[in-house]
């Protein structure tokens, strides 16, 4: 009898001791986890822009038919900000910006806060604080066109329910930050 209820309180305190250890291992990922990825932010923009009068061009195919030109001459300017302490360097190294995969090519900024000013209304120009001022690193994020990608699996299942994706190294280790959508800014019309 003896025996059996010694062998109930050692089993009850290593199972307790599993799930203590357990819980403890689970717990430190998921807040090792969340400092990594508050550490780390996103501001994405994206700005219509409108490239003026359209211009009135056809073009002559080989079968000597005549092509009219189909473009609406509008596009998007996209502004990808990433910030970031100054210890550890984070590199960035691609970007998808609504499920486009690029490279990352990273412009320091050296000043906070990054503001914006659109002046289509000379008389009324209006500006919008793109980056509020912080003592962490700031760089602007320019897409180039990818040669080969790091680690892209898991940034193009990221780009399908996020407008922005960054995957960037930090201490020798890939990590993704996201952004769930763009702000809009005011259209800027080109002449």
């Amino acid at each position: 009898m003896l025996t059996k209820l010694t062998y109930s309180i050692v089993y009850h305190t290593n199972m307790k001791a599993k799930i203590f250890i357990v819980l403890t291992f689970l717990g430190n990922l998921f807040f090792a986890n969340a400092q990594t990825s508050s550490k780390v932010k996103l501001y994405g923009y994206i700005q219509p822009v409108s490239m003026g009068m359209k211009a009135k061009r056809h073009a002559i195919t080989d079968d000597g038919k005549i092509e009219k030109n189909t473009s609406d001459n509008r596009s998007s300017n996209y502004k990808i900000y990433i910030t970031a302490p100054a210890k550890p360097r984070i590199y960035p190294a691609e970007i998808w910006i609504k499920g486009t995969h690029w490279a990352a090519n990273p412009v320091t900024i050296n000043e906070t806060p990054v503001v914006a000013t659109n002046d289509v209304n000379p008389n009324h120009p209006t500006s919008v604080t793109l980056v509020p001022k912080t003592p962490d690193k700031v760089m602007i994020l320019e897409a180039v066109p990818l040669v080969n990608s790091k680690n892209g699996n898991k940034g193009t299942l990221l780009a399908k329910t996020h407008e922005v994706v960054v995957l960037y190294k930090m201490n020798g280790r890939f990590y993704y930050a996201t952004l769930k959508t763009l702000s809009a800014l005011a259209p800027m019309a080109l002449q």
